[in-house]
């Protein structure tokens, strides 16, 4: 990954010698990202345009449990919405965004970049629901991401046989518009679903379970070699560029979507090839790499690694210290080979 940065990094201040563990997310390449309810309909307009807010409540948690939203770090609104399970939906990124809807809402969001032009979200819902599509095909990320969110609700659009059975029962709670047809809705070509419903379909699922992110010790202002940064451009061979800019309280995106954490991380793809299906090319979420972390009007280059699928990824600035996320949501561009971000 290329970085260029139009401003002189700033040392940061004494960090904890901790090794923190990070989380992933995805930004998201959309013009026109709506945001909705769980009872909003797939030709809703409107994006999300804020931090995700969650009602400050007074929440009784277990000895040793946070009372904060799992996936967000913010309050949690009630009992139930603390471990309220994780629904997961594979989205399709159309020509120039048409038909998005809901992404804006997810707690955290993977960016994957399948050939050029083409791009897929895993988007996660804990602390909110909406109505997320269009709905795509399942894929082999899809089972890395989701191996340590204790068997969320998934829903895809189908896929080939080997990859529909990577997200099996043993990995994830699957709802498949070629199995849970009647939980989909249809605007013409597109398929939409609504996670409340997904979520009301698999009453046994487990609760969203804790850990997952790490919101807390040293951030990226405290990082090594932080830097105060305002627009960041992400540019993907074979893609048009993602601009995003920080407006004093979160990152902005296409589409007026909202983040406080963003992340691009530098990722090998794999080619995958069949006789029956297009190639495919899937990003590996196992090993480490280069990142550049965004939050609170900073960037810093950092590093990622994840050992083992069972692990989380964690990041760390130039004297290994970890670095943490805000509390907020939280996205994550998986950056093939070539990309370039440029900062100012």
């Amino acid at each position: 990954m290329t970085l260029s940065a139009a401003r002189t990094p700033r040392r940061s201040s004494t960090a904890s010698a901790a090794a923190a563990a990070g989380a992933v997310a995805a930004a998201v390449l959309l013009a026109a990202c709506g945001s909705g309810s769980a009872g909003t309909g797939p030709g809703s307009t409107g994006v999300s345009t804020g931090p995700s807010t969650v009602a400050s409540a007074s929440v009784t948690a277990r000895p040793g449990q946070s009372a904060n939203a799992p996936l967000t770090g913010l309050p949690a609104a009630s009992a139930a919405a603390l471990t309220s399970p994780i629904v997961v939906v594979d989205v399709g990124v159309l020509s120039g965004g048409a038909g998005l809807r809901g992404v804006g809402q997810a707690d955290l969001v993977y960016q994957e970049f399948d050939n050029p032009g083409i791009s897929r979200l895993i988007a996660a819902f804990q602390s909110q629901d909406a109505m997320v599509g269009p709905v795509a095909a399942t894929a082999p990320v899809d089972a890395r991401v989701v191996a340590l969110m204790a068997m969320p609700i998934l829903g895809f659009n189908g896929g080939p046989t080997g990859f529909v059975k990577q997200v099996g029962p043993t990995v994830a709670t699957p709802r498949s518009t070629a199995t849970f047809a009647t939980l989909y809705v249809h605007s013409g070509s597109l398929v939409y679903v609504s996670t409340a419903t997904l979520r009301a379909s698999a009453p046994k699922a487990p609760a969203a379970p804790q850990g997952l992110l790490d919101f807390g010790g040293p951030t990226v202002a405290a990082a090594t070699g932080a830097a105060s940064v305002r627009h960041v451009t992400v540019t993907v061979p074979g893609q048009a560029p993602i601009y995003w800019s920080y407006d004093g309280t979160g990152w902005v995106g296409p589409g007026g979507v909202t983040v406080t954490n963003l992340v691009v991380q530098d990722v090998p793809y794999k080619a995958l090839t069949s006789s029956k299906d297009p190639t495919v090319h899937t990003a590996e979420l196992i090993g480490s790499g280069a990142a550049m972390l965004f939050g609170g009007g900073y960037g810093a280059a950092v590093t990622w690694s994840r050992p083992q699928p069972l692990k989380i990824t964690n990041y760390f600035d130039s004297r290994t210290l970890g670095v943490a996320l805000m509390p907020g949501r939280t996205w994550i561009i998986l950056a093939p080979a070539g990309t370039k971000v440029t900062t100012s």
